[in-house]
């Protein structure tokens, strides 16, 4: 994770050019033609094919390559382009502009050169509203520009271009696949511990101004998002630079420690049910300058005992206890703050951070060394620790050996999501060779992102081809990894680091959770987030049961059906949760399958069908969700790109961007089983690449939902707010939808709803009234919110809430 500095913008690192919309005049046109081979152009390069009885076999993204089949022989063509073919001639563009993955648009209308593949998906899209041209390619007009009489055999020869590229666009479609999935809800094989529920950030240079960032106006919306995630989706936000937070003071001998402001960050990340990734980094007002010094490392000790009591006694040691404290992140890149680091230095650094919290209590955790910079040949730190914990002195007990509650290791994929767990493997396999006490101790992966450079301009990060991505790894480690006996690695944390704050004009495309609009067009700025796909495919897996269950997902070739392997760009995962047989509660007997398509960072797109057969063991009602998460149905960046990306979008704007954050429900499905076992076959679903569907089955409660609690209305600007609330009282996940209700009068009402029964499964909402001018009155007042579920049965309604807080703003007034 690298830092940037403050209002520093860098430069686009998009790993794709931009592209010109318009042909050049002077431009031949067979320059732009796609040259076939009709005798072999049927070219596999699917990154998911797997091999049958010897035959490579297609997944999800069969493609054509480009080869030779040439129509410059063809004289008529230059006649073609010279009567004035051509010269106005259009690509056909999506949402993004020029689609890079397809050829033809719905009628054959020719596309980009630089495509690398065809796909017959998204070439039909909306145009740019500052796009005025046609693409209708059976119109001539968009060819002619201006020349309406062409001879017969001119109007032959386009027509004639066009249906053989209709024809080959036709077989892209008629190659897409068919999927089935078999699932029966009594064969569980695994636990399900949802490992994935962690992100972070760091905050920009100077590492000494990091309380501005962390505690800013944009940090506390951005982490009350995070913390809305249903049924607590990210549990860990990991930050760097922490101890920045604290202030020392040396007088006559004595130092004393100032933990005020980091009191604040924690504070936040508490009340929004969120824990800190504890990260012992950062050098407290500059007081320290070598771990070397024997001093200094006996009060490095003594300010974490300090710091782990202070938050003892603030929380309580069940919920600390619960917190993942760990080293200096990345010590093999060196960045130690104006710290003299040896690599004894370093050691002894663990060793105070290691017996500091002992110090405050045996049950809080410890571990490291969260490297990611341990290339061949710079691991000497790394190293060093793993050495020291098994075989070293401990600096403050002389004693042999040292403890490490957890290993933590960054490997990310460079675009590849089997590179991430091939890296984590090696790493640990390499670990255990050396060291092998060490081969059980739990293993995270703290920051297992697709592509190092959180601030890199990559379009893919903008919508569900990153999503889908991020669903594909995690599934791909319990599959491969967790699911595994005997276990060949402890793992234990996966963290997308993720919760960065986007900056102009790379709202959507850099690795972030949120886009963000930072609205400074205004008297008081403000700032606007957009929820993109990730963070819906982080509120799908929170759906998630505690059990994992066996899948057989199969694909329809020519001759019979293969099995799909767990490196395919198609997979699943799939849980059951049971709930407690004692009292009635609201918890219902669940299973929830999440299937993916993604070819990784790719921009290739496909369509499948997928048919889903579940045995569902039990009688009684059922009701039956399915979300999709994709590019057609979720995707506010296709919206603002729609919008010609406007710096400091409308209201308006800004209501039909969240129209598309998603995820896209269903209706609800109702089954009434009166035997003890029953086969729900769900209709044929289509499965786009890049996307996830999550189908979510709950039988009926005895209980509705119960309350919802720790509702917050967080000040946006004038006449617009942001509510949140929590659902870890509601005990079930099997909601339908949130009722949001406003009242102007008075906490007794009346209260009139505000929000609308499309389904949301986020604890959050925009509350911004349908009104021409917006002012602070038509959001003052009441707000209660209630949960209903899927069998349309309301939960009670939570406490009312005034706002602005009337008990806030007496004591404020009181204080001036």
């Amino acid at each position: 994770m690298s830092s940037l500095l403050n209002g520093t913008r860098r430069k686009s690192n998009s790993e794709s050019d931009s592209i010109s919309m318009d042909l050049e005049g002077d431009q031949s046109i067979t320059q732009k033609m796609v040259k076939f081979d009709l005798s072999d152009n049927l070219t596999d390069e699917s990154d998911g094919g797997s091999y049958y009885n010897g035959v490579k076999r297609r997944t999800a993204n069969a493609r054509f390559s480009r080869t030779s089949f040439s129509f410059e022989n063809m004289n008529l063509l230059d006649n073609f382009k010279n009567k004035g073919f051509g010269q106005k001639f259009r690509r056909t563009k999506s949402l993004y502009g020029v689609m890079p993955n397809c050829k033809f648009g719905p009628c054959g209308s020719i596309l980009d050169d630089s495509a690398t593949s065809l796909s017959c998906d998204n070439c039909y899209q909306l145009q740019r509203n500052t796009e005025l041209v046609s693409h209708s390619s059976t119109s001539l007009s968009q060819f002619t520009d201006g020349h309406q009489k062409l001879s017969r055999m001119k109007y032959s020869l386009g027509h004639f271009l066009l249906v053989i590229y209709s024809l080959i666009s036709l077989a892209v479609c008629v190659n897409s696949l068919e999927y089935s999935l078999n699932i029966d809800s009594k064969d569980v094989r695994n636990d399900l511990t949802h490992f994935w529920k962690s992100t972070g950030f760091c905050p920009p240079l100077p590492h000494k101004d990091a309380y501005k960032f962390d505690f800013s106006k944009d940090v506390q919306l951005n982490m009350a998002l995070v913390g809305s995630l249903p049924h607590s989706g990210i549990k860990q936000v990991r930050i760097h630079w922490l101890l920045e937070l604290v202030t020392v003071k040396a007088t006559n001998g004595n130092v004393t420690y100032n933990f005020t402001k980091l009191d604040d960050v924690i504070a936040l990340l508490w009340s929004h049910g969120l824990k800190p990734g504890f990260e012992l980094m950062g050098n407290p007002s500059g007081f320290f300058n070598d771990f070397d010094n024997s001093t200094q490392v006996y009060l490095w000790k003594d300010m974490v005992t300090q710091l782990a009591q202070n938050y003892i006694a603030q929380f309580g040691l069940s919920e600390v206890m619960d917190w993942n404290f760990e080293t200096w992140n990345e010590p093999d890149c060196h960045d130690f703050d104006d710290i003299k680091f040896s690599v004894q230095g370093f050691l002894n650094y663990y060793d105070a951070c290691s017996e500091g919290l002992l110090a405050a209590s045996p049950l809080l955790k410890f571990g490291g060394p969260g490297d990611g910079c341990d290339g061949p040949g710079n691991t000497k730190f790394s190293d060093a620790l793993l050495s020291h914990v098994v075989n070293g002195t401990n600096f403050f007990s002389g004693k042999h050996g040292n403890r490490i509650d957890f290993l933590s290791y960054h490997r990310k994929g460079d675009g590849s999501s089997a590179k991430i767990y091939q890296d984590e493997l090696k790493t640990v396999s390499d670990i255990s060779k050396k060291y092998p006490s060490l081969s059980k101790v739990p293993f995270f992966n703290d920051e297992a992102d697709p592509m190092v450079g959180w601030h890199k301009d990559l379009v893919w990060r903008a919508d569900s081809t990153y999503a889908a991505m991020v669903a594909k790894v995690i599934a791909q480690h319990q599959n491969m990894m967790l699911a595994k006996h005997p276990l060949v690695i402890n793992y234990t944390l996966l963290s997308n680091d993720n919760a960065f704050l986007s900056y102009v004009p790379y709202q959507f495309t850099q690795r972030t959770l949120t886009a963000r609009f930072q609205m400074n067009n205004t008297i008081t700025p403000y700032v606007q987030l957009v929820l993109k796909p990730v963070y819906m495919v982080m509120a799908a897996l929170s759906l998630l049961g505690d059990k994992q269950l066996h899948t057989n997902l199969t694909v329809l070739n020519k001759f019979n059906s293969a099995v799909v392997g767990n490196d395919s760009s198609v997979g699943v995962l799939a849980s059951l949760h049971v709930p407690y047989k004692g009292i009635p509660t609201s918890d219902a007997w669940q299973v929830a399958v999440l299937i993916y398509s993604s070819n990784d960072t790719s921009l290739s797109t496909s369509t499948d069908t997928i048919n889903v057969s579940l045995d569902i063991d039990g009688s009684g009602d059922f009701a039956i969700m399915e979300y999709h998460v994709d590019n057609k149905v979720t995707n506010p960046y296709g919206i603002w790109v729609q919008q010609g990306k406007p710096s400091f979008p409308s209201v308006q704007q800004f209501r039909e961007m969240r129209s598309q954050e998603g995820p896209k429900s269903s209706k609800v499905q109702y089954l009434k089983s009166k035997k003890n076992s029953h086969v729900y076959r769900h209709q044929t679903t289509q499965l786009v690449q890049p996307g996830v569907i999550l189908i979510h089955v709950c039988a009926k409660s005895k209980l509705p939902p119960d309350q919802v609690t720790e509702v917050t209305v967080h000040n946006i600007t004038v006449g617009q707010v942001l509510l949140t609330w929590s659902d870890g009282c509601v005990n079930t996940k099997c909601i339908l939808y949130y009722d949001v209700e406003f009242s102007s009068k008075s906490s007794s009402g009346p209260y009139m709803k505000i929000n609308n029964n499309s389904t949301s499964i986020v604890t959050a909402f925009n509350y911004v009234p349908d009104m021409k001018v917006l002012t602070d009155s038509s959001v003052t007042g009441f707000y209660r919110i209630r949960a209903v579920d899927y069998f349309q049965r309301p939960g009670a309604y939570s406490l009312p809430v005034e706002y602005p807080d009337s008990v806030k703003n007496t004591k404020n007034n009181q204080s001036k």
